[in-house]
């Protein structure tokens, strides 16, 4: 079985969030949030043999916060974020399901503002991945792999409670020995923001 490198699939996620805007943390040095939103499919994973795995439409949730100290050019903080999707595994022109990807990613958030109404956000730490264990990259030998996200947010109206993300989260997958070799398993991301 050959692992192969991925591009980066497409995917649409809706995110109904509670978090503080950026630049609105100069008066909130803390702002918590919790998120949620559905994830459009990805390709997972192609085999050399023919079978491909990808997940298909699901939902995640994610809590956090950020804290920015004044005159810093970063607002650093937490994240934890759980997806679930169902797996569809296509082999020869046929496909089938295969039960459901559950990830659940940990990790270290950073935001800056670019402009009076943009933000970048990015977050690095680790995902674990559990699935099928008879398909990768769930039948890896360890189901902890590092993980990162990025995003571009755009404020929505003056009191900036409001903001459209559009970015991408994604894992990394060691290779388990010369067949089985690692790739990277992403998709991209739309969400709606609303602060506290």
């Amino acid at each position: 079985m050959r692992h192969l490198p991925l591009t980066l699939p497409l995917a649409l996620a809706l995110t109904l969030a509670s978090a503080a805007p950026l630049a609105a943390q100069s008066s909130r040095a803390f702002a918590p949030y919790a998120a949620v939103g559905a994830a459009g499919p990805a390709s997972v994973l192609s085999e050399g043999s023919g079978v491909e795995v990808r997940t298909n439409t699901g939902g995640f949730a994610e809590v956090g916060a950020l804290r920015s100290t004044p005159g810093a050019p970063l607002a650093l903080g937490l994240f934890a974020r759980v997806a679930v999707a169902p797996i569809d595994v296509r082999v020869s022109g046929s496909s089938y399901g295969a039960s459901s990807a559950v990830e659940a990613s940990l990790g270290v958030r950073g935001a800056r503002r670019v402009t009076r109404a943009t933000s970048l956000r990015a977050g690095l730490g680790v995902a674990y991945v559990h699935g099928p264990d008879d398909l990768r990259p769930y039948s890896s030998g360890s189901r902890v792999h590092p993980a990162a996200d990025v995003a571009l947010g755009l404020d929505l109206g003056r009191a900036a409670r409001w903001s459209i993300d559009l970015g991408g989260a994604g894992y990394y997958v060691g290779s388990s020995d010369a067949v089985d070799q690692g790739g990277i398993v992403a998709g991209v991301m739309l969400g709606l923001r609303r602060a506290l």
